[in-house]
C-alpha cells in the first residue's frame, strides 16, 4: 500500500521578481559580452534553500541591477519536475533560460546546454572554490556546463538518543549495523530500526549504490561493460533486502520525504540519507532532529564509497538572453548569496558546494553536523566511474537498476536474478545508448 505523501508539496509556486543589470548588452555563445538585460525565466526546483533565495537574494539582486525581470519558477520534485525540465532543454523557443537540473543528466542533454567557461573567464568567476565532488560533475569533455548549487551527499544518519537508552554502540560495519537493526526495531512501538528509499526512482539507486561499492562491485567497469551478473551485486542485494526487514510498513514505496518524516516523527532510529534533507527534517520536528546525527561515515564502506549528486544551474542553449541569464547566476552562487543561504537553518542543501562556506565557522554554528561531513567529502562518488563521469542514457540505467531493487524489496524475485536480468538489460541500453556495435 502507498503511504499519504504528508509532508510533499504539491503545488508549482512562481515568484516574478523585477532585479537589476547594469549595462545592457547582448550574450555571445559560449562568452559573455556584458552583464546583459531583459527578461531570464528560471525553473527550479521547490526546496527551502531556493525558498531563502525568493526571500532573501532576490530582492538584494533587484537593488543592485536595474534592467532585468526574473521569473523565479519553482517545482516540486515529485510533481513531475526532471520531466518538465528535461522538455524545456530540448525546447528551441526556451521557455526558461535558466534551469536547476541534475548533474547525473549532463551527458544525457549536453547538446542542449550552452558551455560556460567564456562567461566564466571574462567575469573572474572563482570557480575553484567549488568542491571537487561537484564541480568535476558539471565538467564534459573538458568544457563547463553548469555552476554548482545543490550539493548532495549519502551520510549515516541515527537517533543518538535511542542508541543510547537500548545500550547499542553506534555500528562500524555491515554486521555491526544489520545487529543493531534488528535490536533497535519494536513494532509495537512503531519503532524502526532502519529507513530506506525504496521507491522506483534514481534516489533509491544512489542510497544503494554504497552497498554495492562496500562489496566491492561496480555497474560498469572502464570500458562500460555492465557489471550486475556478479555476486558482489547480489551481497549487495542480499544485505539491502535484510535491512528493509528492519524498515517501516510501505518502505518498499517510500521517497526521501517519506524518509524525512519517519526520521522526523522519530519513528526511524537510523538510515542512509543526504543531508539536504537535514534542514527539512530540522523544521518539522526540531525536538526529534537535535538527537539525530546526521553526517557520519557509512558503516563498513571504504574510501570513495559514498553517493553524492548535485542540481547545478544551466543555460539553455536556445535562450535568447544568455548574457543576463550569466549574470544572474553569478551573483546567485557568489560566495556571498552561498553564505546568506547557508547561515539560515533550512538552507542545508547549499552548504557543501563550496570549500569557503563549509569552512565558514558562521555556517558551523548553524550547522554543527558540517564538520562530520567535512570528513566524509574526500569519500565521494559523484559519478558512476571516477574519471570517465556518466554514461549517456543516465536515467534508463538508473531506472533499470531502480526496477531489479523493487523486485527485491517487494519479495519478487532473488537478487542474483534480479541482477543477472538487469546486467543483460543494460548490455542491450548500451548499445542503444551508442557504447557498443
Amino acid at each position: 500500500m502507498r503511504l499519504p505523501r504528508k509532508f510533499r508539496l504539491t503545488a508549482t509556486v512562481t515568484l516574478l521578481v523585477t532585479a537589476l543589470l547594469g549595462s545592457a548588452a547582448c550574450g555571445a555563445a559560449g562568452g559573455s559580452a556584458g552583464d546583459g538585460s531583459g527578461t531570464v525565466n528560471a525553473l527550479v526546483l521547490l526546496n527551502p534553500a531556493d525558498k531563502i533565495v525568493a526571500e532573501k537574494i532576490l530582492p538584494e539582486f533587484q537593488k543592485k541591477y536595474p534592467k532585468i525581470k526574473v521569473n523565479w519558477e519553482m517545482v516540486p520534485y515529485a510533481g513531475g519536475y526532471t520531466q518538465k525540465a528535461q522538455l524545456s532543454l530540448a525546447n528551441t523557443k526556451a521557455p526558461f533560460d535558466i534551469v536547476m537540473w541534475w548533474d547525473q543528466l549532463l551527458p544525457t542533454t549536453q547538446q542542449f546546454l550552452e558551455p560556460l567557461d567564456g562567461y566564466i573567464k571574462d567575469s573572474k568567476f572563482d570557480l575553484d572554490d567549488f568542491d571537487p565532488a561537484w564541480r568535476d560533475a558539471v565538467t564534459i569533455d573538458g568544457k563547463t556546463y553548469g555552476i554548482p548549487w545543490i550539493a548532495d551527499l549519502w551520510t549515516f544518519w541515527y537517533r543518538q538518543d535511542l542508541l543510547k537508552a537500548r545500550g547499542v554502540e553506534v555500528p562500524k560495519t555491515p554486521e555491526e549495523l544489520l545487529k543493531a537493526c534488528q535490536a533497535l526495531t519494536d513494532r509495537s512501538k512503531k519503532q524502526y530500526g532502519y529507513v530506506m528509499l525504496g521507491q522506483r526512482d534514481p534516489l533509491q539507486v544512489m542510497s544503494w549504490m554504497p552497498w554495492l561499492w562496500a562489496n566491492g562491485g561496480e555497474v560498469f567497469d572502464k570500458d562500460w561493460h555492465p557489471q550486475l551478473a556478479s555476486g558482489e551485486a547480489a551481497r549487495a542485494g542480499e544485505y539491502w533486502k535484510q535491512l528493509s526487514q528492519c524498515a517501516p510498513p510501505g518502505s518498499e514505496n517510500y521517497l526521501h520525504t517519506d524518509a524525512m518524516t519517519a526520521f522526523a516523527s522519530g519513528n526511524a532510529v537510523m538510515g542512509t540519507m543526504g543531508i539536504g534533507w537535514i534542514g527539512a527534517v530540522q523544521q518539522q520536528n526540531p525536538q526529534v532532529a537535535a538527537k539525530i546525527s546526521y553526517g557520519g561515515r557509512i558503516p563498513g564502506t571504504g574510501a570513495a564509497n559514498h553517493s553524492a549528486h548535485g542540481w547545478p544551474f544551466v543555460i539553455s542553449k536556445h535562450s535568447r538572453n544568455k548574457a543576463a541569464a550569466w549574470t544572474f547566476i553569478s551573483y546567485l552562487t557568489s560566495a556571498e548569496s552561498f553564505k546568506t543561504v547557508a547561515t539560515n537553518p533550512t538552507g542545508s542543501h547549499v552548504v557543501m558546494a563550496r570549500k569557503t562556506v563549509y569552512n565558514d565557522p558562521a555556517v558551523a554554528q548553524v550547522h554543527p553536523w558540517v564538520t562530520q561531513v567535512r570528513e566524509v567529502v574526500p569519500y565521494v562518488r559523484p559519478k558512476f566511474n571516477p574519471g570517465l563521469g556518466n554514461p549517456r542514457g543516465w536515467s534508463e540505467i538508473m531506472d533499470e537498476i531502480a526496477l531489479r531493487n523493487s523486485q527485491i524489496l517487494a519479495g519478487e524475485k532473488a537478487p542474483g536474478t534480479a541482477y543477472q536480468e538487469a546486467d543483460a538489460a543494460l548490455k542491450d541500453k548500451m548499445k542503444t545508448f551508442g557504447y557498443r556495435q
